[in-house]
């Protein structure tokens, strides 16, 4: 069975840095919680270390043709 993922706004991408720094919760628990993978938990924390900023993400989908 596929699950289906949503689209992360600012506000989720704060609140799982917020709980990866704080490490409380696993990265399995917070991909649950946002409905995301676990995997893209990983990359969003990593993305942050390596920057030291939160990632902004790019708009999902193709350019409209004119």
């Amino acid at each position: 069975m596929l699950k289906e993922y949503s689209v992360l706004t600012d506000d989720q991408i704060r609140w799982i840095v917020k709980q990866k720094i704080e490490g409380k919760l696993k990265n399995e628990e917070i991909a649950s919680i946002q409905g995301i993978s676990v995997r893209r938990v990983q990359q969003i924390y990593s993305l942050y270390k390596k920057n030291g900023s939160l990632p902004v993400l790019k708009k999902a989908g193709r350019h409209k043709a004119s």
